[in-house]
């Protein structure tokens, strides 16, 4: 790996949102896909978070966590804009009902059923998004994904396992497959 590709990968790992609740992420380690139409990379991220709690002596207490976690992260045919698409929770179901700001999408009312989609441009994120993409995600249980223009970070947000790499793999060559 050369040093430039690493700041490469880690400038646009910057512009993420859910990237810029930890206090820090550095780049481990990166898997090139081969022959893909489209430049994509399984990545291994190392996430520090901070935890301040109350002792038993009346002082805080603040511990850093850092945990590896496979990240992947695709370029796309088409600017989207910035879009965060994750599974849906019943806090969402709640607050749409008070204040609507997620997409839905009538031709997919599964998708819309079980993913909370959020983007600053609705317009378009509907005339961009592609049936296959909402495929990909569907097949990819609790797949969270965040696109910031042309780029796509997908995640699962649970520790480094095989499963997680092989998941986030199929989901990146549904991705290229479908030149999204």
């Amino acid at each position: 790996m050369s040093d430039r590709n690493d700041e490469d990968v880690l400038n646009i790992l910057s512009r993420f949102e859910s990237l810029k609740e930890y206090e820090q992420f550095c780049l481990f380690d990166r898997f090139e896909y081969i022959d893909f139409k489209l430049d994509s990379k399984l990545l291994v991220v190392s996430l520090t978070s901070s935890n301040e709690r109350v002792s038993s002596q009346q002082y805080i207490k603040r511990e850093l966590i850092t945990e590896l976690e496979f990240i992947g992260l695709g370029c796309l045919a088409n600017d989207y804009g910035k879009v965060l698409i994750r599974p849906e929770t019943l806090a969402d179901k709640v607050q749409e009902i008070f204040k609507p700001v997620e997409v839905d999408f009538e031709e997919d009312k599964d998708f819309s059923r079980k993913y909370y989609v959020l983007t600053d441009d609705e317009q378009r994120l509907r005339e961009q998004m592609k049936p296959e993409l909402l495929l990909a995600l569907k097949k990819q249980k609790k797949i969270e994904v965040e696109i910031s223009g042309r780029h796509l970070l997908c995640r699962f947000r649970k520790r480094i396992s095989e499963e997680a790499a092989e998941m986030l793999s199929e989901f990146l060559i549904d991705i290229d497959n479908a030149k999204i």
